[in-house]
């Protein structure tokens, strides 16, 4: 899941359909893109500005900071 402003959705509908198989969800209220899609759609919206989180990558390094944190307790 990628993080990013709502007013970047303009430049991710100019992704090709056909490669990113976007649609919107409306129970998330969020575009929602195929797995296989994600390191392009990052690519493309950080090229023309837009910042991008990947809420999975940083779910993963704070379980592993936590992880960390209990080791040295």
């Amino acid at each position: 899941m990628l993080g990013t402003p709502y007013e970047s959705k303009d430049d991710l509908l100019d992704l090709p359909q056909e490669s990113t198989s976007r649609r919107w969800n409306p129970e998330r209220s969020a575009w929602t893109v195929d797995t296989n899609a994600i390191t392009e759609v990052k690519e493309h919206l950080r090229e023309v500005g837009w910042p991008v989180i990947d809420l999975v990558d940083l779910r993963r390094e704070r379980r592993q900071e936590g992880d960390d944190d209990r080791r040295y307790c």
